[in-house]
């Protein structure tokens, strides 16, 4: 967790290592706008609140604030998909991988 409340690492029991970042260049807002529910390194279960955003505070420092979710680990999954259903509520399905395995190592295309 970045002490500015902009960003979140997880790393889930099976492995998944997830970034959760709030907006774009956000951490020059010094944690202005950002209030975190959680400490470092606690252990958080699905559908726990990490913290919570204003983007009002983030937009009128003219700053992007989109939440992005990145797998920091990608290359351990063969396919990464996000879900279809655009509106994300607490406990909600965000992405789907399916884990890398030797058969799934075959190139997607060769030239």
């Amino acid at each position: 967790m970045a002490e500015t409340g902009h960003a979140y690492g997880l790393t889930t029991d099976s492995g998944i290592e997830i970034l959760v970042h709030i907006g774009i260049d956000t951490v020059s807002l010094n944690g202005k706008g950002f209030t975190t529910a959680v400490k470092m390194n606690q252990e958080v279960a699905k559908g726990d609140l990490l913290g919570t955003f204003d983007p009002k505070v983030i937009q009128d420092k003219g700053l992007d604030d989109t939440v992005m979710v990145i797998i920091t680990n990608s290359k351990d999954y063969f396919r990464i998909e996000s879900e279809p259903d655009e509106t994300i509520s607490s406990g909600s399905a965000l992405i789907a991988l399916q884990q890398q395995t030797e058969t799934s190592k075959t190139p997607l295309a060769t030239q």
